[in-house]
């Protein structure tokens, strides 16, 4: 008998550092953000998610190797993650969160927009619903907002807030 839980979040160092069971106290929820994560890690960590048989999974990731791989690259890595998912999950609500703005230059920030439109993209394809946070830390240059982060790319404990509220209707969605 395995752990059973209503969501699991699957990603890296950003959604490591969320608190969603506090935020959501009656949802069984397992954050499985792994620092330093890149999205093929995160297609072969496809079996964690699948041994605490969620209801639905929230999918954040692609900043790291955002720079080394670019736009395309970093889509066929989604587009191979959403279809693991798919594949393993053929009926669970999958929902993709959007790649988070960065203050950091060195990050390829400025296509992350280009990337998020494609991303959509990948979750019509995938029937996954897709989430835009980035809209919610982008400043009016698009890139995220100095006083919600602690070095251009995680966000301080209390700038999450803005994710939470903006996810808590997919999470007590039925």
């Amino acid at each position: 008998m395995g752990l059973d839980v209503d969501v699991a979040f699957l990603g890296d160092s950003i959604t490591r550092g969320g608190e969603y069971q506090s935020q959501f106290p009656d949802v069984k929820i397992i954050n499985l953000g792994y620092g330093g994560d890149t999205l093929r890690g995160m297609t072969e960590r496809v079996g964690m998610v699948k041994a605490v048989h969620p209801e639905k999974i929230f999918v954040m990731g692609g900043i790291n190797g955002f720079a080394s791989l670019g736009v395309a690259g970093s889509l066929l890595d989604y587009k191979n993650l959403l279809a693991t998912l798919r594949e393993n999950f053929p009926t669970e609500e999958i929902y993709v969160q959007s790649i988070l703005p960065v203050s950091r230059e060195k990050l390829g920030g400025e296509n992350i927009p280009q990337a998020n439109a494609g991303i959509k993209n990948l979750c019509g394809e995938f029937n996954a619903t897709y989430i835009d946070l980035f809209s919610l830390y982008a400043d009016k240059d698009g890139r995220l907002n100095k006083d919600l982060t602690t070095d251009g790319v995680h966000l301080k404990p209390a700038a999450y807030s803005k994710w939470y509220e903006a996810i808590k209707p997919y999470v007590y969605s039925k």
